[in-house]
C-alpha cells in the first residue's frame, strides 16, 4: 500500500502539478488530488516529508523561480504560460 502524506494544499490545479514536477526531480514521488476547491500536494515517503514541506513554502513565496520552471519543462506537465499564471494565481 502507498502512503498518502498530505504536505500540504494550493487553489490552482497547475500550481500544484508544477509543484509535483519539482519533487518529483529530486526523487520524491509526488502527485496532486482534488478536494473541493483546493488541491492537495501528497508524496508517499515519510522520510521526504520535511524537505517537502520546506521546499512547498519557497514555493508558495517564489513561485516563478526558474528551479520550478526548469521541473515542468523537464516532467512536460506544464505550458508556456506557467510562470504568469502561476504567479498571479498564488499572489491573488
Amino acid at each position: 500500500m502507498t502512503n498518502r502524506i498530505a504536505i500540504g494544499q494550493l487553489n490552482n490545479q497547475r500550481a500544484a502539478l508544477a509543484f509535483c514536477d519539482y519533487l518529483k526531480t529530486k526523487n520524491i514521488k509526488a502527485w496532486a488530488e482534488s478536494e473541493e476547491s483546493s488541491f492537495l500536494v501528497l508524496i508517499n515517503d515519510p522520510a521526504a516529508v520535511g524537505f517537502a514541506s520546506a521546499e512547498l513554502r519557497d514555493f508558495l513565496n517564489n513561485p516563478s523561480d526558474s528551479k520550478y520552471l526548469d521541473a515542468s519543462w523537464s516532467e512536460g506537465s506544464i505550458d508556456l504560460n506557467y510562470s504568469t499564471q502561476i504567479a498571479e494565481k498564488i499572489s491573488a
